[in-house]
């Protein structure tokens, strides 16, 4: 008996069960003989090409169970599971039968193994990728061995999500005995990936889900319900995304924390950039923290104004209603209070209808009976507070809110910030009584804080003062009517720019990115081309074909050598060219073309089998409609392919631009056409050249130093009433227009009737096309001529109105439209 040949027929005939009989029976000598040959013979499969992968996704499982049988290193045993081509059959049913063949293993052995599986693993990519597996590949096997051995599982993010992506596939919630909860737990606010998981048993057992069942241990003892609060808090500031939030912000809500237990100072710090979902949250608990009087005057004129900041309308809406709501607007008077645990003080509260909660949420500390500093905005037991002090730290962080919202795009708001911000400003006045603005300025303000706080200058009034003076400023943007209204209250505000507006801005084009060195070994080739990239870099596609074309010229077999890797990983081997035939992409893209450029130079013969096919093939296919230049662009890369298939080479293509913006330098197109030694070049790669060239007239920019210019006599441009005159309603959506490089022959006209113009040449040019006729070919007369007319004429383009079929008996009018667009114009 051969075991490698009977483990290799149960593989093929997906015999799993017969299988994991068959290795679990194996001795020493025959696990060997199958390990010597599994790692070769899974490594050959693949070098087969595509269509063994695909196949090889059916029988994944078998090699699974084979290698971990036969495999004898924990290491290697490891990084056989984990082969990118094996692991995604890694569900429940695999782990079972991998677990019974590793019972035999000793325990350090698997000990080993599950650290290592667990290291291993990783969460797939995009969002809903594990959906289609029942959970995280390979999770199963890892969290078995890990129970059996009793090993503590090293710290992986991808470990503790797949426990809760194990639950949401298989619709299960956390038991109470689950050996893994209390780790997991506590690994679960820290990890990332744990959200889509949590999402989704959610939406798919709502009420009776992940987040529910551990709010519901935690009120029945199972789990800490600190350390849930804790570890949503520790969630909340890692600065997640708003996905990685929700199911977090759920379970603080099903928690309910006591006011006591919210952790104001850090809720009211996140406010400004936090995700929508977690800032209404911050919102709902700070409001319930300030009812509760644990809320003092500085945070929270810090929340309102993080709402106010934020781009959302419901929140600068909820600023405005928090400070309607909590701010006291009316007169103030001071009442004697004693406090149970602490010497007699003195609270203001107001005298219209009650603020609920305005003597705790507007304490503000103060006094020798403060000892250290106060946090989380909560005030001590025995504290001495001002009423009168607190409302107006209050009130200066409102106003300073309400200036912000003053700018606020939606009229309603704004109107709504200014009358509250009036509000505020006729009580709550820095330094002074209520009243006109007039009455009362900083020379008041330390002496009326003194006998508030008892103490000059303390932070009340400057805060307050900061509030006025954020209103005076914010005021100069609003309409006059709401800018008197407020200098009534505030006092003068500044007038609005009466400046003349410098206009719409001017867009600066932002400066190109340098072009990238040339290509200068076949192995920096080869690797460039295996990172080719869709949709492909103009820059990059250019640079790469330069170099396959000069070093193909330089040194054919070190390119062949050098691309023989990328050739066997791209293409099947052995090559079957009817695989690719009807692949329109390979005769019409760029990238494809490119890369059967690389072909031709590595395995001419396919090459020209697979162009025979194509050409063969092509006019069955569905005739595509596309535009001249990707037709051009096509036809520049079909020579190339040609040129190689037939055997020969060009030392330069002389289309490669020169400059970022994608022109050719004529000197450096002068000095490739010279390195042809007389030969013609590829004719596409000519016409792209001379297309690329900059304009050369006087009309172009002059270099610095530039000498005096010559004339040449060349055709015009095109005049009024010539065929070169385009009618932008005669192109209907969808006609195609062809340009021929080749047919814009400079300086036809000179043999004909059309009259003559005068074009100023530059005299270098005129210096350029001298060496270029007397180059004595045919493409060097053509570039001489070319760059004596100065480039192509430029186009005569008018637009003009045209009657459309009537619609309900009236004539419509419409504007001439962009190919493709199918809007009507107005009527």
């Amino acid at each position: 008996m051969n075991p490698w040949r009977e483990v290799l027929g149960r593989i093929e005939a997906g015999d799993n069960a017969g299988l994991v009989e068959f290795v679990d029976g194996l001795g020493d000598v025959g696990r060997r003989a199958v390990a010597a040959q599994l790692p070769g013979h899974l490594a050959e499969r693949l070098a087969r090409g595509w269509q063994e992968r695909w196949e090889l996704r059916d029988r994944a499982a078998g090699y699974r169970l084979a290698g971990a049988a036969c495999l004898s290193g924990a290491a290697q045993v490891a990084a056989w599971l984990n082969r990118r081509e094996l692991r995604d059959v890694a569900g429940r049913t695999d782990a079972e039968r991998i677990l019974r063949l590793l019972r035999r293993r000793p325990e350090d052995w698997r000990r080993d193994l599950a650290v290592r599986l667990v290291e291993r693993l990783r969460l797939p990519r995009g969002r809903a990728a594990w959906r289609w597996t029942g959970g995280l590949p390979g999770w199963h096997l890892a969290a078995g061995l890990v129970l059996q051995t009793g090993v503590e599982p090293p710290a992986n993010d991808a470990f503790t999500a797949g426990w809760v992506l194990r639950m949401a596939a298989e619709r299960e919630v956390p038991r109470p005995d689950d050996p893994l909860l209390d780790l997991m737990v506590a690994r679960l606010f820290q990890a990332a990936g744990v959200a889509a998981g949590l999402t989704w048993s959610q939406a798919r057992n709502s009420g009776n889900d992940i987040v529910t069942t551990l709010v519901t241990m935690s009120g029945d003892g199972r789990l800490k319900r600190q350390d849930l609060l804790d570890g949503c808090l520790a969630r909340f500031l890692s600065g997640a995304p708003a996905d990685e939030l929700a199911p977090f912000v759920a379970m603080w809500r099903q928690l309910a924390p006591e006011a006591a237990e919210i952790p104001v100072l850090e809720l009211a710090r996140l406010l400004p950039s936090a995700p929508p979902v977690f800032a209404q949250l911050a919102l709902d608990e700070l409001r319930r923290a300030d009812q509760a009087g644990l809320l003092d005057g500085e945070l929270f004129g810090e929340a309102v104004q993080a709402l106010a900041y934020r781009p959302e309308r419901k929140h600068v809406t909820a600023a405005l209603k928090w400070i309607a709501d909590t701010v006291p607007s009316g007169r103030l008077r001071t009442r004697p209070t004693t406090p149970t645990d602490g010497p007699p003080t003195s609270t203001s509260t107001a005298t219209g209808p009650a603020t609920p909660g305005l003597e705790m949420s507007a304490a503000v500390v103060s006094g020798p009976a403060t000892s250290g500093p106060v946090t989380s905005g909560r005030v001590p037991p025995g504290a001495v507070t001002s009423g009168a002090a607190a409302s107006r730290v209050r009130a200066g962080g409102a106003l300073i809110a309400l200036a912000t919202a003053f700018s606020h795009e939606a009229p309603a708001v704004r109107d709504r910030a200014v009358r509250l911000a009036l509000k505020l400003g006729a009580r709550h006045v820095p330094g002074g009584e209520p009243g006109p603005a007039s009455a009362s300025g900083p020379e008041q303000a330390a002496e009326q804080t003194a006998g508030e706080t008892g103490a000059p200058g303390t932070a009340p009034d400057d805060l307050l003062t900061q509030g006025w003076d954020a209103v005076r400023e914010a005021a100069t943007a609003l309409p006059d009517d709401l800018r008197v209204r407020v200098a009534a209250v505030f006092g003068e505000v500044a007038p609005p720019d009466d400046e003349p507006s410098a206009g719409a801005p001017v867009p600066v084009a932002r400066p190109l990115p340098a072009l990238l060195p040339p290509i200068e070994t076949p192995h920096e080739l080869a690797d460039e081309l295996s990172r080719l990239s869709r949709p492909e870099d103009p820059a990059v596609f250019e640079r790469i074909l330069a170099a396959l074309v000069a070093l193909t010229h330089r040194d054919r077999a070190a390119v062949v050598e050098a691309l023989g890797p990328w050739w066997r990983d791209t293409w099947a081997q052995p090559f079957e060219p009817r695989h690719y035939a009807y692949a329109g992409e390979l005769d019409r893209n760029p990238g494809p073309l490119l890369q059967r450029c690389a072909l031709a130079v590595v395995s001419p013969a396919d090459s020209r089998a697979l162009t025979a096919l194509l050409d063969d093939g092509m006019p069955s296919h569905f005739p595509y409609d596309e535009p001249p230049l990707q037709q051009f662009i096509q036809r520049r890369l079909r020579e190339v392919i040609s040129l190689f298939e037939r055997g020969g080479t060009v030392p330069v293509l002389l289309a490669t631009p020169t400059t970022p913006t994608g022109h050719v330098d004529p000197e450096t197109l002068l000095a490739r056409l010279e390195l042809l030694e007389g030969a013609e070049p590829l004719p596409a790669d000519l016409d792209q050249a001379l297309l690329r060239l900059p304009r050369l007239t006087a009309a172009a920019p002059l270099p610095p130093g530039a000498p005096a210019e010559d004339t040449w006599p060349v055709a015009p441009t095109a005049q009024p009433g010539t065929a070169a005159e385009t009618d932008a309603s005669a192109v209907q959506p969808g006609a195609a227009v062809e340009i021929d490089a080749s047919a814009v022959q400079p300086g036809a006209a000179a043999g004909t009737d059309a009259p003559v113009a005068s074009v100023r040449l530059l005299p270098w040019v005129s210096t350029l096309a001298g060496r270029a006729d007397a180059i004595g070919t045919e493409a060097g007369r053509r570039l001489a001529g070319w760059l004596r007319a100065g480039g192509l004429p430029d186009p005569v383009v008018r637009c003009t109105l045209r009657p459309a079929p009537a619609v309900y008996g009236e004539t419509s009018w419409v504007r001439p439209v962009r190919t493709g667009d199918r809007r009507r114009g107005s009527r």
